[in-house]
């Protein structure tokens, strides 16, 4: 039963995979979300996650990544022939939401979400090291070891 409070919202979920260059399948993951008007992100956050428990099934519904975009139905056809579409999308304007905001001042009554769009953009955390961490992890490990080695010679010339 939809009440006039109830936004209807389209969200795209886009896979963990960082900057990775793979074609999409051959539709999107687009979910369609209602969620009354008073509810805040967070809320919207748990009715995404609740919709695909699967592919979120190493993650909480608070650690999923809300973005406000606008991608109407022709982008959408455009970038699905598109091999980088995925790092298209990544790369499209957008404002990050956050928890605490209600969805009535993200669509209010007399802005309400486009019809034919992609209202949400839905991201994974992305558990992927970053370059300069990892080279620090290698750095500390490489210190770690020297650090080894002299106190191991130490106990030999001793005894």
């Amino acid at each position: 039963m939809e009440t006039n409070d109830e936004v209807k919202l389209q969200c795209l979920v886009l896979p963990r995979e960082k900057g990775v260059c793979h074609k999409p399948s051959k539709e999107f993951t687009i979910l369609p979300v209602n969620i009354p008007a008073s509810y805040s992100v967070g809320h919207l956050k748990e009715a995404i996650y609740a919709k695909k428990t699967k592919a979120f099934a190493e993650i909480t519904a608070d650690e999923l990544i809300l973005s406000l975009v606008s991608i109407s139905c022709d982008e959408l056809i455009t970038l699905g022939t598109d091999p980088e579409a995925y790092v298209k999308i990544r790369l499209l304007e957008k404002r990050r939401l956050v928890p605490i905001e209600n969805v009535s001042e993200i669509f209010p009554q007399d802005n309400p979400p486009a019809p034919k769009h992609v209202h949400i953009l839905v991201e994974l955390p992305d558990d992927e090291i970053s370059d300069d961490s990892l080279e620090e992890q290698k750095k500390s490990q490489t210190i770690i070891n020297e650090k080894i080695r002299i106190f191991t010679a130490c106990i030999y010339i001793r005894i």
